[in-house]
């Protein structure tokens, strides 16, 4: 495991800074409302994909040893179609799906999803290397991309980010598809009944867990939209982007510890392993946090522009909401490994209520900083939950979250029955 969650890591630290870049030069070139702009579209794309990922999602992870392949694709993309179809449709007449942008929407989200399925069936077959190397190829691009058509055309639009999106979104479908095509998982059945039924016993759970946890970290984008204008989501997705960068530590870890169980049939193991992911996770995500909370305001204004410098007063409200949701994803990825989607859900569905009662009591009246302490009230309602449900399985002491060099030699144990 230590091999393979170096590797993930090395691949998230690369698209972590990658990512980072692409805030930069979009904040930089489009400004705060600019960006506000991209963030909620972003977030409309995440909204389409938790719909569609009901089939061919994370429960794809843990179905995909277990079903047959092709019904298996058959019922994602079928799925995957009906939900890029619907939800931009309802967006638009809601009118959250921004601005003649529903039609892209719902193009970016098929073949954003149609990628995922594909690293999701390699990820159940544990073929690391593949899904690392396509998660890397939408940033690369991206960011590549957005350099030259801000610099070097001079296309300084929203639709700039969108025309990136297309481009690199379809190199990665025709990078995945390859990655399929030579594991044999490239192949369709439409008798997909009872495995589509499968899909949705698995995939609904976690999937409306996923939901209400995306909810919990973005819900004050619409928030601050409504009461504040895109400005202000502009600049809080900034403050996001900079601590939610932190997690690709845990997010590492928990994506082999998530195969790894899902594989496994020794829960007492499995239980172990969540405990060490758990505490290295939360240690070594500390460092970015603490580095994040030092820099000054001249460091955004240098990096972003003036508008940016209220980052600082942002992102202490963030932080311990931060290390709450390391908490959060360790435990969440155990219970869906073990087939157990709906334990983990009841988190999120807390952390969600709470969202909704912080959110509209805080962001009306404090902006930026209630959008901040809303999120880590809410992340920390979620790890207090799913510590609770998972001291039912293995009793957790305070010593539980101190570092041991033991944890090392069971990170390098292989995995359980296959």
């Amino acid at each position: 495991m230590i091999r393979n969650t170096v590797f993930t890591f090395s691949v998230k630290a690369l698209t972590a800074i990658l990512n980072f870049l692409i805030a930069v030069i979009t904040a930089r070139y489009l400004g705060a409302e600019g960006r506000g702009v991209i963030g909620i579209f972003v977030l409309n794309v995440s909204l389409v994909f938790m719909v569609g990922s009901l089939v061919g999602g994370a429960g794809l992870v843990y179905l995909a040893p277990r079903e047959d392949t092709g019904r298996l694709m058959g019922a994602s993309m079928i799925w995957a179609g009906i939900a890029c179809l619907a939800v931009p449709a309802l967006m638009h007449l809601l009118g959250l799906a921004g601005q003649g942008l529903a039609l892209h929407l719902g193009i970016i989200s098929m073949l954003h999803f149609s990628i995922r399925i594909h690293q999701n069936w390699l990820l159940a077959r544990e073929k690391i290397t593949a899904f690392n190397v396509i998660s890397l190829v939408h940033p690369l691009l991206m960011s590549m991309l957005l350099i030259f058509f801000f610099t070097v055309l001079k296309w300084r639009e929203v639709m700039a980010f969108i025309a990136a999106y297309y481009i690199t979104t379809i190199i990665g479908l025709l990078a995945s598809s390859g990655y399929m095509h030579a594991h044999g998982g490239l192949r369709f059945s439409f008798r997909i009944r009872r495995t589509a039924a499968s899909a949705f016993r698995m995939g609904g759970p976690i999937q409306a867990g996923n939901l209400m946890q995306l909810m919990n970290y973005r819900f004050s984008f619409y928030l601050l939209q409504v009461f504040y204008g895109k400005a202000q989501v502009g600049l809080y997705s900034m403050a996001t982007a900079f601590t939610e960068s932190s997690w690709m530590i845990a997010n590492s870890f928990a994506t082999v510890q998530y195969a790894r169980i899902s594989n496994s049939g020794d829960d007492a193991a499995n239980q172990a392993l969540t405990v060490a992911v758990m505490r290295w996770s939360l240690w070594l995500t500390l460092v970015p946090l603490v580095v994040l909370l030092v820099l000054p305001p001249e460091f955004y204004s240098f990096f972003l522009s003036g508008e940016f410098t209220v980052l600082p007063d942002i992102i202490p409200w963030l932080m311990p909401g931060m290390l709450c949701v390391v908490i959060s994803i360790a435990i969440s990825h155990y219970f869906s490994g073990s087939g157990n989607p709906k334990v983990g859900m009841i988190g999120s569905a807390a952390g969600f209520i709470t969202t909704l009662v912080a959110g509209f009591l805080l962001v009306p009246a404090y902006g930026l900083t209630g959008a901040a302490a809303t999120a880590s009230l809410s992340y920390a309602v979620s790890a207090i939950v799913g510590l609770y449900l998972f001291s039912k399985k293995r009793k957790l002491r305070p010593v539980d979250f101190i570092l041991r060099r033991a944890d090392l030699s069971l990170l390098k144990e292989p995995g359980g029955s296959r």
